[in-house]
């Protein structure tokens, strides 16, 4: 009997076994083993591009609840019980939490809480695209996506898992919307790839994944999805009808199918302050000329203007949802918009500035667009002048004074969001555009004479053909701007000096100064002085960078113009004038400052020191004591060779040399050269013209003073 009752506990056993694995097979392979649906609806698509939205809000408790217009969607119950009421307040369902309910949209539907206090529920409902907010605020949205027309089946479904639960769900052919409603839950791809989703956080998908709980409560959450297409109304037989036979067709050749362009028009107009509102065709007649509209359709945007009659015209758009914006300009705002086919039926409406349509191929719809402009309609008009300026004329140096008119055709284009704009005139030397409505706009130049290389505007930004420049009208209403047209130099022009510096327009081009101004740095020497006779650089206006000019050097101080410290007594040039000593004396340096002594604090009265008898009254250490001695003098050998002795109250900048003055040489002077080669350092710098710290300039053999003394040339080593 042992044995027996063995074997039957044994086969017990594995039946049990045997069974679970079947069960636990048959629930994997389930496409859905838990998730029930909770909700269904049936909606109309009014748009083939739609997006999910959700949104967590409070059903607050009566009377405090109002009914509203309601989206198409679902309402789920989550944090306690909730009514759904009509416009009267009558109940037409109660929801307990996790159950869900199926709004039409449109209609005037309250959320009430049955609970002693508000209570929070979930909405996920199905927009058109257009609709989805820029701001999207507390909602979250998913992704658009395209829907086929007619009445379409929504399912709602609802699951909770424990941790390490999981079960799979799938899209349909159109994306889906999960949305946890609490704790988490972790999704995996059929890619692989896993993915966290948080309580709050929403997310769209398409094909298969896997749900599995993922916190230590019990995860809730929520798909929404589309379901099947269904006849927007059943066929019924009457009770006495007979039904028809249904004739055979014919077996005939199917033609091809041939997709047909659609088309919009519209007339914009603008609406006077205190129009009619009622009657807008009364008294809104004048033309908003100027105002871009956007149409997207599909994968293409289109912009167009309208033009002086305010007429715009979209032609051969791609059938199905079309989106139609009026780009206004700040202060104005779209009264009226409706839109009428050709058998009157109004396929839109509009919604923040913004139309959407639906066209069928081949349709023709006709808008009329009413526009308020607020206090003020700001339309601009641009003119560009256009000057023609002489050749080597650079954008760096550019002098509009030597600018002529421009003779030869310009192609000029104003664009705006890929529209070119025409012009109200256009001409070889003035281009004017018109009304125009936007802030700013795009020049390019389109055709540049022959010879003209680059093109600059008048606030110096340089203009190259085929690129298009940024065009800011700010506040003005009729800006003028000015286009420069540069030329390359060519051999005519090079040998020209349009400056009469000395230098030719070509050679300064090549050295890079400017060929319409004598003095390139402004130093008031000119540009071919500077390089042809002292060698000083044309585009610095301090070539040893010494703090005096290569103007004060070499004219006024008699100083070099290479060296910050002529004499080489460690003070540079200007230093020596500012301290008015003289910078061609290495002797004659300014003096070293004496510091200023300690402020020592003065004793109180109680302090009084009292004196000893016989004793003699002593200096305090901390003030210093001034003897004659220590006030430097100038004597007569330390004072400048070449420069006067300066008053007290003299100063440095008012002292000049003339220029006209031949320093004289004396032997004091010789005493002081630089190099000791027999000429003092005043007349190397100021009359020959020679290195003062080089006995030999030329580095032929022979000194800069024998050379002098001798009738030679210290500056060419062949003479």
């Amino acid at each position: 009997m042992k044995w027996i009752r063995v074997l039957l506990a044994v086969a017990c056993c594995v039946l049990v076994i045997s069974s679970r694995v079947t069960a636990a097979q048959d629930a994997t392979q389930s496409a859905e083993p838990a998730v029930q649906t909770v909700a269904h609806g049936l909606m109309a698509m009014p748009s083939e591009t739609m997006a999910w939205q959700s949104e967590m809000q409070r059903a607050v408790v009566s009377p405090r609840a109002e009914a509203v217009a309601q989206p198409g969607g679902f309402v789920l119950a989550d944090t306690g019980a909730v009514a759904v009421t009509d416009a009267d307040g009558r109940l037409l369902q109660r929801l307990a939490p996790g159950q869900a309910s199926w709004i039409d949209p449109g209609d005037m539907r309250a959320i009430v809480s049955l609970e002693s206090r508000s209570a929070g529920y979930l909405r996920v409902s199905l927009i058109p695209a257009a609709f989805i907010p820029d701001e999207p605020g507390a909602t979250s949205s998913g992704e658009p996506f395209s829907v086929p027309p007619g009445v379409l089946g929504l399912d709602l479904l609802r699951d909770i898992l424990e941790r390490g639960e999981e079960v799979v769900v799938s899209s349909g052919e159109a994306p889906a919307f999960l949305q946890v409603t609490s704790g988490k839950v972790y999704v995996t791809w059929e890619s692989g790839e896993i993915q966290e989703v948080a309580s709050g956080s929403p997310l769209q998908f398409q094909g298969q994944i896997t749900v599995s709980g993922g916190s230590r409560t019990p995860a809730a959450f929520v798909i929404a999805r589309l379901g099947p297409r269904v006849p927007a109304r059943a066929v019924l037989l009457g009770p006495l009808a007979t039904p028809a036979a249904t004739p055979v067709a014919s077996p005939q050749a199917t033609p091809l199918a041939t997709v047909e362009g659609a088309s919009i028009s519209v007339e914009a107009l603008l609406c006077p302050p205190g129009y009619d509102e009622a009657a807008p065709l009364l008294s809104c007649t004048g033309p908003a000329a100027g105002v871009r509209f956007t149409a997207d359709a599909g994968d293409k945007t289109v912009n167009a203007l309208a033009d002086v009659a305010g007429t715009v015209v979209f032609s051969e758009l791609p059938p199905g949802p079309v989106t139609l914006r009026a780009n206004l300009p700040d202060g104005a705002s779209t009264a009226v918009a409706s839109c009428r086919d050709l058998r009157g039926d109004a396929p839109g409406r509009i919604r923040d500035e913004v139309l959407s349509l639906k066209l069928p191929p081949g349709s023709d719809v006709t808008c009329s667009w009413f526009i308020t402009p607020g206090e003020t309609w700001p339309q601009a008009t641009l003119s560009v002048s256009v000057l023609d300026c002489p050749a080597a004329m650079t954008a760096e140096a550019l002098h509009p004074e030597f600018c002529v008119p421009a003779e030869t055709h310009v192609g000029l284009e104003l664009q705006l969001q890929g529209l070119v704009l025409e012009p109200a005139q256009s001409g070889d030397d003035v281009w004017v555009w018109g009304p125009l409505l936007e802030p700013t706009y795009d020049l390019a130049i389109s055709d540049l004479p022959s010879g003209v290389r680059s093109a600059v505007l008048d606030d110096g930004t340089v203009v190259e053909e085929g690129e298009p420049l940024e065009v800011v009208l700010d506040d003005e209403p009729a800006p003028v701007r000015t286009l420069y047209l540069l030329r390359s130099p060519d051999a005519a022009s090079a040998d020209l000096d349009s400056d009469a510096d000395r230098l030719s327009d070509g050679e300064e081009s090549a050295i890079g100064t400017d060929p319409f101004f004598p003095d390139s740095d402004d130093d008031g020497l000119l540009d071919g002085d500077e390089v042809g006779f002292y060698g000083t650089d044309p585009l610095a206006s301090d070539t040893d960078d010494d703090g005096l000019g290569d103007q004060e050097e070499v004219a006024v101080y008699f100083t070099n113009p290479f060296l910050a410290d002529t004499d080489g007594d460690g003070v540079s040039d200007a230093e020596e004038i500012a301290g008015l000593t003289n910078p061609l004396d290495m002797l004659s340096v300014p003096p070293t400052p004496t510091p200023e002594p300690t402020a020592t604090a003065l004793p109180t009265p109680t302090e009084e020191p009292v004196a000893t008898p016989g004793a003699s009254p002593v200096t305090p250490e901390s003030t210093p004591v001034s003897t004659p001695g220590a006030t430097p003098e100038v004597s007569a050998t330390r004072a400048p060779a070449a420069l006067p002795t300066l008053s007290p109250g003299a100063s440095p900048v008012s002292f000049q040399i003339p220029a006209t003055a031949t320093p004289t040489s004396t032997p004091t002077d010789a005493a002081f050269a630089l190099d000791n080669d027999g000429l003092t350092t005043l007349e190397e710098v100021a009359i020959h013209g020679t290195d003062p710290v080089t006995a030999d300039t030329d580095g032929d053999g022979v000194n800069d003073g024998d050379e002098v003394a001798s009738g030679r040339d210290p500056l060419d080593p062949a003479k």
